[in-house]
């Protein structure tokens, strides 16, 4: 869902956060840290999976048969890094769209075409949980000790007179806003007690 804490999303919330990605220096976008070409390759993972739930004895066929079932899924528009917006992509993939092309590839080797779509999220979900394993949380590691060496913001010096200004105008502002408070909660006791007008507010003196 685009909702990870990586450096594109970051500088997208607050543009004072570099959106450059700490390991390539390049710029980050969606899914960059995926691709990156100093993580662990996307595609030693895609046969990674390929290899353990799509296994010969499970899909009763042969090692060869296996091995050209590997090929054909690897060469599939769904698990390629490209930008056509009339084809799925690796993207697509990962943001949680089932990829047609590879049930449709998986049927002709199953005794049906429920077995393919199993097949098809069993092996999504192996691929998702690799990347994070063998992708995210070391990225998240390399992030975190790079910023402990390199802070984007660091700390600054802050003067008595600068955190007094601060309480004063803090004080300031509480005193005036304290009455008008006052004023509507007095009159929302009475609205719903009596369905007094709002105009009401207007003839608290006192308070």
């Amino acid at each position: 869902m685009d909702d990870l804490p990586s450096p594109h999303i970051l500088h997208k919330r607050n543009p004072s956060y570099s959106n450059k990605c700490h390991l390539c220096q390049q710029a980050s976008f969606a899914l960059h840290w995926i691709i990156c070409p100093t993580c662990e390759p996307i595609l030693k993972i895609i046969e990674d999976s390929l290899h353990h739930v799509l296994k010969p004895n499970k899909m009763n066929i042969s090692q060869s048969t296996a091995n050209d079932l590997y090929t054909q899924i690897i060469h599939l528009d769904s698990l390629q890094i490209h930008h056509s917006r009339n084809k799925p992509s690796l993207f697509s993939t990962l943001t949680g769209l089932i990829p047609l092309d590879i049930i449709h590839t998986l049927s002709e080797y199953t005794a049906s075409h429920k077995t393919a779509r199993t097949l098809t999220i069993q092996l999504l979900l192996h691929i998702n949980q690799l990347i994070y394993t063998n992708i995210w949380i070391p990225y998240c590691i390399d992030r975190s000790q790079n910023h402990q060496l390199h802070p984007q913001h660091p700390t600054s010096a802050i003067s008595l007179n600068s955190i007094s200004q601060s309480t004063n105008h803090t004080q300031d502002y509480e005193s005036t806003t304290h009455i008008p408070i006052l004023k509507i909660e007095t009159w929302l006791t009475k609205w719903i007690k009596y369905s007094t007008h709002p105009s009401d507010i207007f003839t608290y003196i006192q308070i």
